[in-house]
């Protein structure tokens, strides 16, 4: 299997699974995400190589605000603590370093070329189907990202592509095990189901001794972290955007006028045939390889279905080898740029040799393009020529800004130059912002990695000093100073009352809850169904459920419980399984019916490459987990 990997075997089949499994722990991984100077100290050695606290700050701020929006409008902002995210952040890191590192030693690379295609054919880098640098910029800094940090993240997907490809490959199933898996799928179980929720049980009033009693045990929990507050300068390009005369936009119209030339755009598909290491040997093989497949299309075969098939571009081969429209704009190499333009609509190339590999290439679609109105470009236009002026004189600002901010004590001096104030915010951890303050759109600054590690830096933290200028995005900058050190403290009871008898109810639900649950399973275990149980206890059943493996109709938790029992399990016996926001299902399998073999040729195929998936991915979690066991990691 290792062969594969350093032969370069390509493709991304199962893309979204893996990802599900995968890309969690290397978007965030083992190469740093920032820029700037030597950063902050290391937290982690992971086979000799350190992870820092900027990207320890950057996967907490990742977890944070995941499991924030998983949380919708009831946010828990103890589960948000530094306390809880701390341990899964430096989890995460470390299986990103295992990972990262065995792609290095496997020699996974990706071309320069298929990371620039992924990124032009990226939909919210398109206007009107087309990139647009001024797009992706927009995009970007909205997120808080820049572009290296963009290509590294596709390089990652990249390699992990091909690790999939080489797994996938080496991975088998029988046709006894598809027919197993056809006879699962096809199985029903009919069903009876009480659910039992808060609702059902009553606990009282929660007395102080319990309170008190609950907070002298848990008093630990109850502390703040360190934080600090600070004092900031936002710059922002858009500040200094002023309005445009109307004469400047017919003047930069006219001059864009006489620069167009009547164009047009081509819809480019490719198929691309990676060379490998023997040089001269493995490119011949690549274009023997070429006039073949470009001879199976001309007879017939569908270019879509060689893409998916051979394609070593793993992006464009899930899309039949689309990369979308292009123009003479020097996107693409100029060898494959030159082909495109020379071939008319529907028509392949033969073998087309470039820096990325060999490329077998059809043009599907072809658009004139106009030369556009003015009123068309007027907007356009107008912001061009407000970016334009004011990305100079921002360059400027920053410049002017960093050299007073260096120099000064505080924020009062670059303020003025800046022509802003300084604004102030309190309460900011190394994870960042807390509480409802973590959501306010202003402070949205303190999400970014760079500022929080700059805060706890010891020259702005411990001497008070102005932090260096941070450029956030292409647009925006800022300076950052601490004015006040907020020591860990014990939170009295007063103050975390409400925390307390909320955990208290929680503890009481969930005892009463369990309870019942089992009173109400014995009685219809006893009387082989839930019926009557639940009339005697004044709760509602649901009867004659028919559920297949793929059933919606009730909770995942309850219908996975049901399949895992053992067909055994049909008749008087009932069971009790857990679901979300603390409530429990008590369930009863009436009848296990399992279907007569109903499905044709291409769906037990697509079966059968399901099995493959699933060993596929078992070999993954395997190939990780021993990744993660026999990695050495200290921890400081």
């Amino acid at each position: 299997m290792l062969r594969k990997f350093r032969d370069g075997i390509k493709g991304r089949a199962g893309k979204v699974l893996l990802a599900i499994i995968i890309v969690p722990f290397v978007l965030f991984g083992a190469e740093s995400l920032l820029t700037g100077g030597g950063g902050p100290a290391a937290v982690l050695e992971v086979n000799g190589k350190e992870v820092d606290g900027a990207q320890l700050a950057q996967q907490m701020l990742m977890l944070r605000n995941q499991t924030a929006a998983n949380m919708g409008e009831n946010i828990d902002y103890a589960a948000l603590s530094e306390e809880r995210l701390r341990p899964q952040a430096i989890d995460f890191l470390i299986q990103a370093a295992v990972v990262e590192q065995a792609f290095e030693k496997m020699a996974l690379s990706t071309p320069e070329r298929m990371i620039q295609q992924s990124i032009v054919r990226t939909p919210d880098f398109q206007v009107d189907g087309k990139f647009s640098n001024q797009q992706m910029s927009r995009v970007l800094a909205d997120n808080g990202f820049n572009l290296n940090i963009l290509k590294q993240r596709l390089a990652e997907e990249l390699r992990i592509g091909q690790l999939r490809s080489a797994i996938g490959q080496s991975s088998f199933v029988t046709d006894e095990n598809t027919a197993l898996l056809i006879k699962i799928l096809n199985e029903k179980r009919r069903a009876e189901l009480i659910e039992l929720g808060p609702e059902q049980v009553q606990i009282g009033e929660i007395d102080e001794a319990s309170i008190e009693q609950f907070y002298q045990t848990h008093e630990s929990e109850f502390v703040t972290q360190r934080t600090v507050d600070a004092e900031y300068l936002l710059l922002d390009q858009q500040d200094l955007v002023e309005p445009v005369e109307d004469a400047e936009v017919r003047a930069e119209y006219e001059l864009q006028m006489e620069q167009f030339e009547a164009s047009e755009r081509r819809r480019v598909a490719h198929i691309l045939l990676a060379v490998g290491e023997d040089g001269e040997q493995d490119q011949q093989a690549a274009e023997a390889r070429a006039l073949e497949l470009s001879a199976r299309i001309k007879a017939g075969e569908r270019f879509a279905d060689l893409a998916k098939q051979y394609s070593a571009d793993t992006v464009s081969a899930e899309d039949g080898g689309d990369l979308g429209f292009t123009a003479r704009d020097g996107t693409f190499p100029e060898a494959f740029e030159n082909t495109v333009y020379e071939l008319a609509e529907g028509e392949v190339s033969g073998p087309v040799v470039t820096d990325a590999g060999v490329h077998v290439i059809t043009v599907t679609e072809i658009e004139e393009v106009d030369p556009p109105g003015f009123e068309e470009l007027r907007a356009s236009i107008v912001d061009q020529i407000q970016q334009r002026k004011a990305s100079r004189q921002f360059a400027t600002l920053l410049e002017r800004v960093a050299d007073v901010a260096f120099n000064a004590i505080d924020l009062k001096e670059p303020a003025e130059v800046a022509g802003t104030e300084p604004k102030a915010v309190e309460g900011i951890a190394q994870s960042g912002l807390q509480g409802e303050a973590a959501s306010i759109n202003e402070n949205i600054v303190f999400n970014n990695p760079r500022v929080l590690a700059a805060l706890f830096e010891a020259e702005v933290l411990q001497d008070r000093l102005n932090s260096e200028l941070i450029e956030l995005s292409d647009t925006q900058a800022v300076v950052l100073r601490v004015t006040r050190e907020n020591e860990p403290r014990q939170q009295s009871l007063d103050e975390v009352r409400e925390r307390v008898v909320a955990r208290l109810r929680e503890q009481k639900i969930a005892t009463e809850l369990e309870r019942l649950a089992e009173e109400v399973r014995a009685a219809a275990s006893a009387a082989g169904e839930l019926a009557s149980v639940a009339k005697d206890k004044g709760l509602d059943v649901r009867e004659d459920l028919e559920l297949t493996r793929q059933s919606s109709d009730v909770p995942q938790a309850v219908r996975d419980a049901i399949f895992q029992r053992a067909k055994s399990a049909a008749g008087a016996a009932a069971y009790v399984v857990d679901g979300e926001a603390g409530k429990k299902y008590v369930y009863r399998i009436s009848e296990v019916v399992e279907e007569a073999d109903v499905m044709d040729e291409q769906q037990q195929a697509f079966f059968a490459q399901q099995m493959a998936a699933m060993t596929a991915n078992q070999e993954i979690f395997a190939y990780l987990e021993s990744l993660r066991e026999s990695a050495e990691v200290k921890r400081f």
